[in-house]
């Protein structure tokens, strides 16, 4: 019987660095992807910035340097590396769109 156990971020990143191979090869991945889907957002908008936050920017900083390889291998137009890694945690989502509300109000007056 297997058992299904949820892992965080920063679990993973121990593991890896203690040498465990699947999360190694997991963070690897994860790093792969990450870097792809950044280097569409860069194609496709061209942003001054992208905020990485989550649950991603407890390993951003292992990830974004594999990331960041293959965002400069694929991406087709001039961008500055203006790739921040949020210091608010989990809830900067809410920040940010409590942010952009007040923000907006504000612009339209």
């Amino acid at each position: 019987k297997k058992y299904k156990i949820i892992l965080r971020p920063l679990q993973i990143l121990e593991s890896a660095k203690r040498g465990n191979k699947k999360s190694k090869k997991f963070l690897k991945e994860t790093a792969y992807y990450l870097g792809i889907g950044l280097t569409n957002i860069i194609n496709t908008f061209n942003p001054e910035r992208i905020s990485i936050f989550g649950g991603l920017s407890d390993i951003a900083d292992y990830n974004l340097k594999e990331a960041k390889k293959i965002i400069y291998k694929n991406k087709i137009i001039k961008y500055k590396d203006q790739i921040v890694i949020s210091e608010i945690g989990e809830n900067s989502v809410f920040y940010g769109a409590d942010y952009l509300t007040n923000y907006s109000k504000a612009r339209q007056l």
